[in-house]
């Protein structure tokens, strides 16, 4: 099995030296590592150079003539990987030294694994650790690490942002249905890779191991930020009316690629097209409760109460609380 690292790099230069450290540093070295910098003006390429020269595996760099943006220049490093995996990684990371081995373990254990993703350490600017793990700020909890395994993947991945690109790793194979990414979406790339794997059945899989320590810092593109836990909370669990559009307009994309690849590919993706078009009803519905007044308002919200979407597609008593005061 051979393995790809897909790494992104924009001015990166604070931090890189750690991540690129941790990459050399691994017992089971990658095949290649293919680096997409974004325009960096900082010194990281000068860095990027020096890691190719000094690393005993193949370092391919490519510097974007112009800015592509955080989703297209994953696109692009993901695309140029060769590998049986590609491992997907943040410039501002650090990686613990078992990475890769339990990563490529587990694809060789589970050969019909779409994708997988991990927990991960939490640390500060300095790389200090914070107390607690990224699944834990994000309200992965047991009963729904349960239920990811146990085959609700998609209504997983609706109710909750739970895949981070930091800690995935993908079948090369992959590629072909979730590339290109498409443009103006709302998705980030870990969520579209993980919504469009688990539609077609190239399942996912967590991994509680916390393999690598995830850097929050005010200067990530995106992922988390150095938020408290109630204010990343609350952001994450908002309905927001303004992006609620685009969201919608995200899931018709993804129904639009299932299509595609049912016609293209004779994959039956009819059930995942159901809950799609469900949890856009949801949405839509939601939408309708926050812009109705009174009376109106709380006949829409216990209809969708007692539909059951409510627990499917969003975070369940948590969602219904907050329609009811949020407005």
């Amino acid at each position: 099995m051979e393995i790809s690292i897909a790494l992104c790099s924009f001015n990166g230069a604070r931090f890189l030296p750690d991540q690129l450290n941790s990459i050399k540093s691994q017992p089971r070295k990658p095949d290649e590592v293919v680096v997409c910098d974004d325009g960096s003006r900082d010194g990281t390429m000068e860095l990027l150079q020096l890691f190719q020269e000094q690393c005993p595996f193949p370092v391919k760099l490519h510097r974007n003539e112009s800015r592509l943006g955080s989703l297209k220049n994953f696109e692009k490093a993901i695309g140029l990987c060769k590998g049986d995996v590609v491992v997907l990684a943040d410039q501002d990371d650090v990686w613990i030294p078992e990475k890769l081995t339990i990563i490529e373990d587990a694809f060789e254990k589970h050969p019909d694994l779409g994708y997988l993703f991990t927990d991960a350490e939490l640390v500060d600017a300095e790389g200090d650790l914070l107390g607690r793990s990224l699944w834990a700020s994000l309200g992965f909890s047991a009963k729904q690490f349960n239920k990811f395994e146990n085959g609700e993947q998609l209504r997983c991945l609706f109710r909750k942002p739970i895949v981070t690109g930091a800690t995935m790793a993908i079948r090369g194979s992959l590629k072909q249905f979730v590339l290109p990414f498409p443009e103006n979406t709302i998705l980030v790339h870990d969520l579209w890779i993980a919504l469009v794997a688990s539609s077609i059945n190239m399942h996912g899989l967590p991994l509680p191991d916390k393999l690598i320590r995830y850097r929050l810092h005010s200067s990530q593109q995106i992922g988390l930020r150095q938020f408290s836990l109630t204010e990343l909370y609350n952001d994450l669990m908002k309905f927001d009316k303004n992006n609620f559009k685009e969201f919608v307009e995200a899931f018709e994309c993804l129904i639009d690629r299932l299509l595609y690849l049912q016609k293209t590919y004779s994959m039956e993706v009819s059930g995942s097209v159901i809950q799609i078009e469900q949890k856009n009803r949801h949405l839509n519905n939601r939408y309708s409760i926050h812009s109705t007044q009174k009376i109106a308002k709380y006949s829409l919200l216990i209809r969708e109460i007692l539909s059951g979407r409510y627990s499917d597609y969003s975070d369940s008593w948590k969602s219904v609380i907050r329609d009811i005061f949020t407005r």
